[in-house]
């Protein structure tokens, strides 16, 4: 595990670009990121806001990906326990 630079809040300013740690968090977004942030992310995609960085865009997409995939099993009447 890498280390957070300083850099502005995640949670106001989105994941920093330049930043190890935050890097790693758009990758791994569902392993790394708190409830905050991962709702954050949902409700950005969901409004389909613009990202506000690059490791911000990355990480969208792997959770807007992993929202996709949700759905599909949703319609064909998955259901978690």
């Amino acid at each position: 595990m890498t280390a957070h630079i300083v850099h502005p809040s995640i949670r106001e300013n989105g994941l920093a670009d330049g930043c190890p740690r935050c890097k790693e968090h758009s990758e791994y977004p569902f392993e790394g990121l708190d409830d905050g942030n991962m709702e954050n992310l949902i409700d950005r995609i969901a409004s389909q806001d613009e990202s506000r960085s690059v490791n911000e865009d990355d990480a969208m997409r792997v959770v807007s990906k992993a929202m996709g995939r949700a759905q599909v099993l949703y319609q064909r009447g998955w259901r978690p326990i």
